[in-house]
């Protein structure tokens, strides 16, 4: 009776996706799924690429992408190894153009996969560029020690189109692993921000054990730009000192910003409403291992509209969406004070310096008078 609830339930998610498909078709002309290889291919990826969590604990994954042309809907099927794994919800996505309508939302911890579907519908208009945010977010529990793949399967993932003749939109993917353990420290929700021309990367340690644990730790990062065609490799890269914590038993603690600083002048200076893509590493060791866990995050560059940074949800995205009075105003409060090394990069005062020089001066002024009263977009970069 069990194997025959669980063709069932097979059959129906497969009917589901043929009628998700009729639903696309509804409003766009035949809808081919071609699929070619290119260095220039929208990429869809499972984000974090790696994670190490406890036995028992709970922990999210998203599936993003890179970049996409005249988005008007998708369908994500993402596998897991249910003895290792059960998925606990499926969170819904925000990135496509409103209005938008969820087709279909399937967990299935016995075939060990997910299933989402949405699309806009008019009068929304198709979406262009890559992420943030997250087409899906998939919370899980860990359920057994050792390592589960979360496949993205192609066969049943597709990004719609409601232009170019109704086809799919060509992508490639990239999985991404989980790896279970008894007793962790663990690393959860590294992020990485800009303000000013300071890139900030943090990280979110779990101790799972009973006893206070001390871990050591260090990120490595690159970054590519957006140069209006496609991601291309830059100078911009970076690594942090080795550095300590410790953590007590059975609790969870921010570890300090990674800040570094972006160049404001020469060749791989950042520039207003640049894109960068920024793939980074947080490694930690404890108990003589080592571990990592991989990201990667789009930010949009806004170097002089630092007003309200800090009250922005990772990545920062501006205050404002341009550089006015209000980051002038933010100048005057601080102007000629120096920053002590060590001061929150998220702080009113080190947003003030700008170019962080150490003290907030004529310079900071200047990056602001160039950028001023220029606006930037939420708008993340497209293939076309």
């Amino acid at each position: 009776m069990r194997r025959k609830l669980e063709r069932w339930d097979v059959e129906l998610t497969m009917k589901l996706c043929s009628l998700i498909l009729l639903a696309i078709l509804a409003t766009t002309p035949i809808f081919v799924n071609t699929r070619e290889a290119s260095s220039s291919l929208t990429t869809l990826y499972v984000n974090p690429s790696s994670q190490l969590v406890p036995l028992g604990g709970h922990f999210s994954v998203d599936v993003d992408l890179t970049n996409a042309s005249s988005l008007y809907g998708y369908q994500i099927w993402l596998s897991f190894d249910p003895t290792k794994l059960s998925a606990t919800a499926i969170e819904n996505a925000s990135y496509l153009n409103p209005p938008t309508e969820t087709l279909v939302q399937i967990i299935n911890n016995t075939g060990g996969y997910i299933f989402y579907a949405i699309m806009s519908v008019l009068p929304a208009q198709p979406k262009n560029g890559g992420s943030p945010p997250s087409l899906v977010t998939i919370d899980f529990t860990a359920l057994a020690l050792g390592i589960s793949t979360l496949h993205i399967n192609s066969t049943n993932t597709i990004l719609a189109s409601s232009v170019n003749g109704g086809t799919a939109i060509p992508y490639q993917t990239s999985d991404g692993t989980v790896t279970i353990q008894s007793g962790v420290v663990w690393a959860q929700a590294g992020e990485v921000g800009i303000t000013g021309y300071k890139l900030l990367f943090e990280e979110t340690m779990n101790n799972s054990l009973s006893s206070q644990e001390t871990i050591s730790y260090y990120w490595n990062f690159t970054a590519d730009k957006w140069n209006g065609t496609q991601w291309v490799a830059t100078g911009i890269s970076g690594s942090s000192a080795l550095a300590g914590s410790t953590i007590g038993a059975l609790t969870t603690v921010d570890l300090p910003y990674y800040v570094y600083h972006l160049n404001s002048s020469g060749p791989n200076a950042v520039a207003w409403n640049e894109w960068l893509e920024v793939s980074f590493t947080f490694h930690w060791t404890y108990g003589g291992t080592g571990y990592s866990t991989a990201y990667t995050e789009e930010l949009n560059v806004h170097p002089a509209d630092v007003t309200g940074a800090a009250s922005v949800t990772f990545p920062y995205l501006g205050a404002v969406g341009s550089a006015t009075g209000l980051d002038l105003h933010l100048l005057g409060l601080y102007w000629l004070q120096s920053v002590p090394s060590g001061t929150n990069p998220t702080s009113a005062l080190a947003r003030a310096d700008i170019g962080d020089f150490g003290s907030v001066s004529g310079e900071d002024l200047h990056i602001l008078a160039q950028f001023w009263l220029l606006s930037w977009k939420n708008t993340p970069p497209s293939s076309t």
